[in-house]
């Protein structure tokens, strides 16, 4: 897993601009598949709470979620 790209998706779903996993894929240069494999990660490995929200047509926490992200050298 790539840590950007689970910082962009956060960063998305965190203000429910992610769109459908279709175009969340375009946006971030994946395959809708890879989408799907990073979102369970977070979901199952992270414990973050993101469902997607047909009515608003984005991915959302469910409750409030934040990540602390440390870069090590």
């Amino acid at each position: 897993m790539d840590i950007r790209i689970i910082i962009r998706i956060h960063n998305l779903v965190h203000i429910q601009q992610t769109g459908s996993p279709k175009s969340l894929a375009e946006n971030l240069k994946l395959s809708e598949r890879m989408v799907y494999h990073y979102l369970n990660y977070m979901k199952l490995e992270m414990n973050a709470p993101i469902v997607y929200n047909f009515k608003k047509q984005s991915y959302c926490y469910t409750e409030d979620a934040g990540f602390c992200f440390v870069m090590r050298n």
